[in-house]
Formats: C-alpha cells, structure tokens, sequence
C-alpha cells in the first residue's frame, strides 16, 4: 500500500476514501464473523433435535407395532378358548382345531400347543413329536399353573428347538374349573424381523433391552449383554434414565456414547408385552450430521474469506488508481481522481446491497457500470447461471447512452429479463467458457444450436450497435462457471482482457457470495419452522427468567402474546412458581445440564392439564449458558386413556374373582385366598376352620324343574351363606353344587355351630317343588377341619374338609361332620 502524503484538499480526501475504506472492511468482517458462528450453532441444535425426535417416535411407532403383533395372537387363543373342541381335547374333533388355528396365525407363531393341568403338553401343531412331553420345570409354566391366569413369557429355548416368546392363555369349564392352557410360540427371529424392516426404512439401528437390563436383541452385541457393561456410565441422560428405572416405563430421545466410543442419537420407548416390559432403542450415527455442517461450515467461511478478499480488492484498486494518479500531469488530474472515487463509491454500494439483501443484480449493476466505465463501452450485460433450474438468464445491462435501452427493447420486441435459456455444459461455447476462456462472437449462428431465442438477440446486439462482433468474458469462482459478461464496442487500447479481469472476478465473487447467502438464509428459515411448527410449546428466556420469544403453540394453548416477551416467566406463566420449577431453571444456568420434570397439572380455562417439561440450556460463544429452552409436552390425552386402562383392569380383575351365577368367589380366588388365610392365621397365632358343603339333591331338584330350578337353588344357597357371613370370612362357590367356608378368628366348635345353623337354614327353605323330591326337602352335608399343627398346606387342610364332607354323605346325607385323625 501506498504511504499517504496530504497535500491540500486532494490528499485529505484521498486519506478519507481510504478510511472508508477499511472501516467497511473491519465492519463488515465483524458482521459476516459474528452472522456465521450464530447460524453454525443454531443449525447444528436444530438438526440434530429433528432427527433425535423422529428416532423417539419411530421406537415408539415400532413398539406399538410389536404390542400389536402380541395382542393379535392373544385376541386368537382367547377366542380358541371358548371352543369346546379345544376345552376338551379330542384326537379327532381337537387336532382339525389346532390345524386351522395355527394356519391363522402361521406368519406370527412357530406353533400352537394343548397343555394340560400337570404341564404336559397333549397336542401340538405341527411339531407334534413333543406331544407327551413335560414342561412342568419352565419358568412361565409353574407361574401359569400356581395363578391360572395368562401368562406371556419372556424369550426361552422351547421344547420344539427354536427361542420363542410363549403365550398362554388359561381355558376354564364352565364352572371355572381350570382345564389346562392353550399356547402360541412366537419366534424371537419374527419380532426381530418386524424391528428390523422398521428401522431399516430410516436407515438406522435397534436394540431391545428386558426388563433386567440385558440385550434381547442388538445387532453388534451378543444376547444377554448388560447395558450396563455395553455403555460408558453416564454416556447420556435417556441411558442414564434406562440404567436407572429399568423396568418401568422408559421413553425419550437425546445423545449418547455406545459401546465402541462414537456419538450417536438415540430415542427410545417401552414395549409392554404381558407382565414383561422391554425397551427398544432406534440410534443413529453423528456422521452423516457432521457432513452436513462440515459442507455448511466450508461454504459459510469461504463466503465470509470472499467478502474480505473483495473488500481488500477495492482497496488495492484504490491504491493503484492513487498511484497512476500522482504520475498523470495536468488537466488530467482532476478527472482521474473523480473517475476513482466514482469507482470506490460503485464497490462501496456493490458490497453493501450485496450484504444487507443478497440482491446480486444490484450489485452486479455498479460492476458492469464500473466495466463499462472503464472499457469505455458502448452495452455491457451480465448473464447468470441458475444451478437449480439449469438455466441461465440476464442479470443486468449497462449502456453508453441510457436513452438507448427503449430503442433497443422496442427493435428486439421481446422482455429480454423474463427469458431463461438452456444450460447445456457440453455444449463448445459453454465448455470454452468454463474452461477460462475469452470468446469473441461474431455471428448469431454460433449460439443458435442450444438457444434460438439467444440467437435472436445476439443478431440484434449486433445490427443495432452496427458492431463485427461482441466479446463474452467468463464469471469462474473456484473453477465453476456462474456466468458470463457481455461486452460490445469501446476503447481498444483500454478495453482488453487485462482490464477486464479485475472486474470478471468481482463479478464472480458476487455471484458466489450471493449463492451463500440464499443458503444461508434458508437455513434460518428452516431453524425457525422447525421452532415454529413443532407440536410441542416452547419458549426462550434468558439469564434473569425473562421471555425472550415463543411458538404458537405457547401462543394458541398457555395464552402467550408478543406484549409478554420480556416479562418475567412467573408472572406470564404462574404454574411454573406454583410447582417449585423456578429452581430448576438456577440449576440449568448453572451446570450447564438438562431437566425433564416430573408430570404437572393445572387449570386452564376450567379444565385440568398434564404437562412434561424439559429444560434445555443453549450456550454462547463464551460456553457459558446464555438462554434456556423450554419445551412443553401435553400429556393430558396419555394420562387420561391410562386412568381408563387402569378402572378397566379393576373391572376385569374382580369379573375374573367372582362366581357368575351367585356373585360369590370363584374357585380361582379361593385356591389363592386360603393359603394367604393359612400364613396369616398361623403369623398371628389364630384359630381357623374351613368347612366344605355339598348340595344332596342338586341333579334330583334339576331333574324335577330344570335348569332354571337348579341356578336358583344356587342362589339362594350363596344368600343363605351371606347371611352368616362374619368380617374377615371368605365365602366361595367352589364348583357345580359344592361351595367352601374360610372361618378366621373361628375354632372348631364355632365353626360347627355355623355350619349346624346353615344346613337348618337350608333345609327350612321353602323351595318351589321341593315336595317332590326323595325325602321332600332340599338337603346339604357339611365338612368341617380345622387349622393345626399337623396341617401341611392349604391342600392338606383341603383334603381334611373333604374327608369330613365324605364322612357325612355315607351316614346318611344332610348332616355336620368334623375330621377326625382316625379316618
């Protein structure tokens, strides 16, 4: 550069131009530097939660595919269950049955199966050579055998040879007389497949974690692997949470460290499978993230390093025209100095248009005038290539003589500025022309073979100027073409390619800046749909609790207005004082770590919701947490749907207890109520008797009236029983005519007088037609044991009643006999 020496006014001004010149430069490197790294970070937060949050709701859409995958078996066997060939196993009638059923479900299940009381299996299909085969010793069968109720297992080696999930589902008589179960095998490999066609369609990966924290499934680790031992501790808040409460109900999504060190996004959620409870999480690799920033981050500082090198351009040139000016003579000072601070005033207002709007046909405007300027032209014109439509059109013009431009648009009679021509690479002119090339044209016909409508004006260009030829000079930035510059007429001595350069390569530089910046500004706009847009509120506030910005979600449903942006957070949104979240946001602030608060209520407008809300901290250049991210889940849909789920299973669990026909409890509970009975009684050192009745005459009385006889007979029994009923007794209908006592707190002696007081109530019972029977009454024998030392379990005390009750049928019916040790 050259040393500035003021002499008089010329030098002050040219120091000045000077200043101005830098300062733009230092300003504008500031603005572009400051632009990049805001856009960079917002980018990269903003990538990375979309794709963590579309890999939470693929674990759970996968999940709800595999409980429905289990529940379609399950609505199968129960419906199986209420078929008498299948409640009643039958070589012939059964074996069709088991056929067409395992036909119905052969893309779920390996097979079906017929297993009995003692945990044999009976019938099979197709693997029928396991019939006869004992699987009394498996886990899941002991647990279906003790309780009767369906159980679902958890992957186990079969007897049939193959690992699969086993289904059972209990089959009762009519009575509630448990008969045995009917099962379905699911092959692991058939819920792996269902995963991994799923995940495959986003391109990621799955695993699955049981309910004790081991792999059931993933596809570089061997099953059984602790995902404890798998992951670094702490290599994520959603592993973390995973490790902690496994096996509750685990769902969410965020970054976390696997098993070989690498960054990889993760979203996971539950799969309730019967009792079992897994978790499946879909991941993802950082890699393709980090490509799409290093690609970002690679055009965002190579438009940030163009701007300077153009600003430094305009410098230089200032410089050089300083320097021809000191040695010009005379006249001629006066008009080269205005000729130069015309010239730095066009770059000036070039870079600024360019900046503050990405216009580059305003800043292409002041280079071709400068070109023109400075080539003394007749026309200049600009041509810009659009890579998206792979066209290229007219981006600017200049003329020596302004009043021309009419003259020449009415002789072309054509909008030259709404025509886009084709963009054919291969074509000479444009290989020329990529390759670095000046061309000079010199007839329409050179450009006619990929653009007649070219053609047309290139002849018009020139018969209108009355020239041989127009030269065309390439616009390259970084080896790529953008454009072309257009030139007719001027100075030879001045307007060769060497003059022309300085401003080709502004020209490119333009063009590319410009491309950068559309770039650039789509990806703002992106980062705010996505901010806009989300279904979850969300909201900003800074360091003091003040409301820097929101969604419309926060606007639409909490009742945000842009007159609440920055007030404090507790007075726009008073729930967050109420439920203590105050303290979580100092916590934010300070550790520089997430929250995700427990569920919350409150009440808007009348109606009570249920929200989750995570804290995220955004950082500053600094490190340092300078923001915080709210995000708010509505939950009040999942809770509500729950609390229904939970009332229903109420409902279930006490139709499942009770006895139909008397509203009495039914075998099951009884079978489960006595031993409990028995441990209680025997803790608290309390007498307990059990007393066992069975109706005399029950066929008789059906024969007589029918069925209907018989069920109101039933039900006037269970009365009868009710009304003797003490707190604390369990009264059950045990099956067909026969019915059971549990006595707490009651020896044998009482037990005997209550018994004594039923039986004489029964008998006084005025029952419709009951003259009719042998004996003329309707009867019932009662057996009566007592809890002792001897007694082994509840099926000795059982067999004891059953003894008593024995005893009192062979002496004649209609009697109370007690056990006694001699029979």
């Amino acid at each position: 550069m050259v040393e500035l020496k003021p002499k008089g006014k010329k030098n002050e001004s040219r120091a000045r131009l000077y200043i101005e010149a830098i300062a733009v430069f230092v300003i504008l490197a500031l603005f572009l530097f400051i632009l990049a790294q805001r856009i960079n970070s917002a980018a990269k937060e903003n990538i990375e939660n979309r794709v963590a949050c579309d890999l939470g709701v693929s674990a759970k859409l996968i999940s709800s595919k595999i409980e429905g995958f289990i529940c379609c078996i399950r609505e199968k066997l129960i419906y199986s269950a209420t078929q008498s060939e299948i409640r009643y196993p039958d070589e012939q009638k059964s074996v069709p049955k088991m056929k067409e059923l395992f036909e119905s479900l052969a893309d779920k299940v390996g097979g079906v199966t017929w297993m009995d009381t003692l945990g044999v299996i009976a019938l099979t299909w197709p693997d029928t050579h396991v019939i006869g085969q004992s699987i009394a010793f498996q886990k899941h069968v002991k647990k279906t055998r003790a309780t009767r109720k369906p159980v679902i297992s958890a992957p186990v080696l079969s007897v049939q040879g193959y690992k699969a999930i086993i289904i059972h589902e209990p089959v009762f008589e009519d009575d509630s007389v448990w008969l045995g179960n009917i099962c379905a095998l699911v092959p692991f490999e058939n819920i792996e497949s269902e995963l991994l066609a799923d995940v495959a369609k986003i391109d990621a990966k799955a695993f699955i974690v049981d309910s004790s924290g081991e792999f059931l499934y993933h596809p570089e680790l061997a099953p059984g692997t602790k995902i404890s031992r798998a992951f670094p501790a702490k290599s994520s808040e959603v592993l973390t949470e995973m490790l902690g409460k496994t096996p509750s109900l685990v769902s969410g999504h965020g970054i976390f460290i696997d098993h070989t060190g690498k960054r990889k996004i993760l979203g996971v959620a539950p799969i309730c499978i019967g009792e079992n409870v897994w978790t499946i999480g879909v991941y993802r690799g950082t890699e393709g993230i980090s490509a799409q920033m290093a690609t970002f981050r690679k055009e965002l500082y190579f438009a940030f390093f163009c701007v300077l090198l153009i600003a430094a351009i305009g410098i230089i040139v200032l410089t050089s025209y300083s320097l021809r000016k000191e040695n010009m003579r005379g006249a001629t000072d006066e008009s080269v100095l205005k000729l130069g601070e015309n010239r730095l005033r066009l770059l000036h207002e070039g870079f600024h248009a360019l900046v503050s709007s990405a216009n580059e046909r305003e800043a292409l405007g002041i280079i071709i005038d400068n070109t023109r300027i400075a080539g003394d032209f007749d026309f200049v014109c600009s041509l810009k290539i659009d890579d998206n439509e792979r066209t290229f059109s007219l981006a600017t013009v200049s003329y020596r003589e302004p009043s021309r431009r009419e003259e020449f648009l009415e002789e072309l009679g054509k909008d030259v500025f709404s025509l886009k021509f084709p963009y054919k690479p291969e074509h000479p002119v444009i290989s020329a022309l990529a390759g670095g090339e000046h061309l000079s044209l010199i007839s329409p016909e050179q450009v006619a073979s990929f653009s007649q409508s070219l053609a047309e004006i290139v002849g018009c260009l020139l018969d209108f100027f009355k020239v041989p030829r127009l030269d065309v000079f390439p616009l390259r930035a970084k080896g790529e073409l953008l454009g072309a510059l257009v030139t007719i007429g001027g100075n030879l001595e001045v307007a060769s390619p060497k003059t022309i350069e300085p401003f080709t390569d502004q020209g490119a530089e333009v063009l590319h800046i410009a491309r950068i910046l559309r770039k650039l500004r789509q990806a703002n706009a992106l980062y705010n749909d996505v901010f806009q847009y989300v279904d979850y509120g969300i909201f900003l506030v800074d360091a003091n609790l003040k409301l820097l910005s929101f969604n419309r979600v926060m606007e639409q449903f909490y009742g945000l207005s842009t007159e609440d942006i920055g007030k404090q957070l507790t007075e726009v949104l008073p729930y967050i004082n109420k439920f203590g979240h105050e303290s979580n946001y100092t916590n934010v602030f300070r550790t520089g770590r997430s929250i995700t608060t427990q569920e919350t209520s409150f009440i808007r407008e009348t109606e009570r919701r249920f929200v989750r809300t995570k804290l995220v901290p955004i950082f500053g250049a600094g490190e340092g947490v300078q923001r915080v991210m709210t995000i708010i889940e509505d939950i009040t849909e999942q809770r509500e749907l729950a609390e229904e789920l939970r009332e229903t299973m109420r409902e279930l669990e006490v139709q499942a207890s009770t006895d139909g026909l008397t509203g009495l409890y039914n075998y099951r509970y009884f079978s489960e109520a006595l031993p409990k009975a028995i441990e209680m009684a025997r803790n608290a050192g309390a007498p307990l008797s059990l007393v066992v009745l069975d109706l005399d005459n029950l066929k008789e009385y059906n024969d007589l009236g029918g069925h209907h006889y018989g069920d109101n007979l039933l039900r006037v029994v269970a009365e009868i029983l009710k009304e003797h009923e003490s707190p604390g007794d369990t009264i059950a209908r045990y099956g067909g005519d026969e019915f059971v006592m549990i006595l707490r707190n009651t020896d044998l002696t009482r037990a005997e007088n209550r018994a004594e007081l039923v039986r004489s109530n029964i008998v006084a019972y005025p029952f419709q037609d009951e003259e009719h029977l042998t004996g003329g009454n309707v009867t019932a024998s009662f057996g009566i044991a007592e809890l002792t030392a001897e007694v082994a379990d509840a099926d000795d005390l059982m067999r004891r009643a059953d003894r008593a009750l024995y005893r009192a049928k062979e002496e004649g019916k209609n009697r109370v006999c007690i056990w006694e040790n001699r029979y």
